[in-house]
């Protein structure tokens, strides 16, 4: 996730704010903060949802195994059942993160 939100800060600055960062007031700042820490956190999640759904499914005991619960989520399933939930339930926590990261560093 950090190197998405330090990706996500640089495109920030050069292509929306057109600014340097030091040119920004410290609300700006960590306005920018926030959007780069939201897109981290979907990012995040994106890519550790197959392995939720797999750990989900093995806890409710709807599989015995890793491959089996795979098998019975489906691949595309794999990657997007859950997923909206997830990115507004865990956009907002990192978004948090970040955001206590840059007022306290």
């Amino acid at each position: 996730m950090y190197s998405t939100f330090e990706h996500s800060v640089d495109l920030i600055y050069c292509d929306l704010i057109q600014r340097r960062k030091q040119d920004c007031s410290r609300g700006q700042q960590l306005g920018v903060t926030c959007l780069a820490g939201y897109a981290a956190g979907a990012v995040g999640t994106i890519v550790s949802n197959p392995a939720d759904n797999i750990v989900s499914s093995l806890y409710n005991r709807k599989a015995d195994t890793v491959l089996q619960a795979a098998k019975n989520i489906g691949l595309v399933n794999l990657f997007t059942r859950s997923l909206p939930i997830r990115i507004m339930l865990v956009g907002p926590v990192v978004t948090l993160q970040w955001f206590f990261y840059d007022t306290i560093k």
